[in-house]
């Protein structure tokens, strides 16, 4: 190595030079290391099932979110970038980024692909409510509000509901409660825990207060998106509600128990609350739908992640430019004679087919003409003599085959 450095014209480096370029290495690497380390402890909750910034998350999600999967991946033509190579090309502040990537989906683009998911497969929840005056069995609306119909059997699956006060029964209105943290209508807590702001609403003119035995949100007094726990049952229409309040359900069963608690003393100086305890004891989940969509969206993400890597799908189904190339009709050059013989280049639109069927010495069915090759003979107008259409007639020949 000196040998080598003194015929290039340079010194080698003294003893005390080497250890202070070994110093700097390792400090250097030891640097790396402890980023590297505290990047990892900083990501560590994401797989964490039992951390609070997970709370209400399913395995399949922390599973999908682990893929880093790009908003096209979770929402076809959702092609979203980080905006750097924007930024850089506007601001000396920005570090140069010449890459137009499409960012990492966040949480709540999965989550929105995940309720496009369940209301995919168009099936309804069931739960029973065991109340002190009987049950309760409910009919939930996966199919048109997912939110809000995952956030409640969540919270039924999990037990948050048991033990549950009425805290406000008022005749003729509405039965409610659903206050899982300080039980006197003031608290809630949605199934995905404390440090998450309260869900938004679900409307859908399908879903409408218009019966007795309506189960819908309650939210705080009136204002739009403040979804927690608290819920309530209609005991007649309050079409009053609509588009104030998310419907996710109805009671099917147990109407002699809604109208026990219809007519049970309440004190009406204390926000109608009853002046002998009306329990929820526990909530049972019969149906659930989340799980299945769960399935549903951990497959279709890992196939569009597949898809856009090139990978095959399906095995032994072609991927890719492969595929596209089995159905899209190709552009070739070819010559279109011209007045005075001479000839000109041209774009030449044929399929697949033509060309297998050219190359065996048949002629093609497709816009073939009924012209010879001979140089006698000349093509039909707007076709080349191989028997595809020039680029000119192309959009007439597809706009004829479009009509009915």
């Amino acid at each position: 190595k000196v040998l080598r450095l003194e015929k290039a014209g340079v010194r080698a480096p003294t003893a005390e030079q080497e250890r202070i370029l070994g110093a700097a290495r390792t400090a250097v690497a030891e640097a790396d290391a402890a980023r590297e380390a505290k990047r990892r402890r900083e990501l560590a909750w994401e797989a964490d099932p039992a951390h609070p910034k997970n709370a209400g998350l399913t395995e399949a999600f922390l599973r999908v979110r682990a893929l880093k999967p790009t908003t096209q991946d979770v929402s076809a033509g959702s092609l979203l970038t980080s905006g750097a190579t924007a930024r850089s090309a506007t601001s000396t502040a920005q570090a140069v980024s010449t890459s137009a990537a499409l960012r990492p989906a966040t949480d709540d683009e999965l989550h929105a692909a995940r309720w496009k998911a369940l209301k995919s497969l168009k099936k309804k929840g069931y739960a029973r409510l065991d109340t002190s005056l009987g049950p309760l069995n409910l009919e939930i609306r996966c199919d048109v509000a997912p939110r809000t119909a995952e956030n409640f059997l969540g919270l039924c699956a999990k037990g948050a509901y048991d033990g549950c006060a009425f805290h406000r029964v008022v005749a003729g209105f509405v039965a409610q409660t659903g206050d899982t943290t300080t039980g006197d209508g003031t608290g809630g807590r949605s199934l995905w825990g404390d440090g998450k702001k309260p869900f938004a609403d679900e409307f859908d003119s399908r879903l409408t207060h218009d019966a007795r035995g309506v189960l819908a949100m309650a939210n705080s007094g009136g204002q739009r998106d403040t979804n927690r726990s608290q819920f309530y049952v209609t005991f007649a229409p309050c079409r009053h509600l609509d588009n104030t309040h998310t419907v996710f359900g109805r009671v099917v069963g147990g109407l002699t128990t809604l109208d026990a608690l219809e007519s049970v003393a309440v004190d009406a100086a204390d926000d109608h609350r009853p002046t002998a305890p009306v329990t929820l004891l526990k909530a049972t989940v019969f149906v659930d739908p989340v799980p299945e969509a769960d399935a549903l969206f951990e497959t279709q993400v890992r196939d569009a992640i597949r898809a856009r890597r090139g990978e095959d799908v399906v095995a032994g189904r072609p991927s890719g430019d492969e595929a596209s190339t089995k159905t899209r009709p190709k552009l070739l050059t070819g010559t279109t004679a011209t007045a005075g013989g001479a000839s000109s280049s041209s774009i030449v639109m044929r399929r697949p087919s033509e060309e297998a069927d050219t190359a065996g010495g048949r002629r093609p069915t497709w816009g073939s003409s009924s012209s010879s090759s001979s140089s006698s003979s000349k093509p039909l107008s707007g076709k080349t003599p191989g028997g595809g259409h020039t680029a000119s007639t192309v959009g007439k020949y597809l706009k004829k085959r479009s009509r009915p």
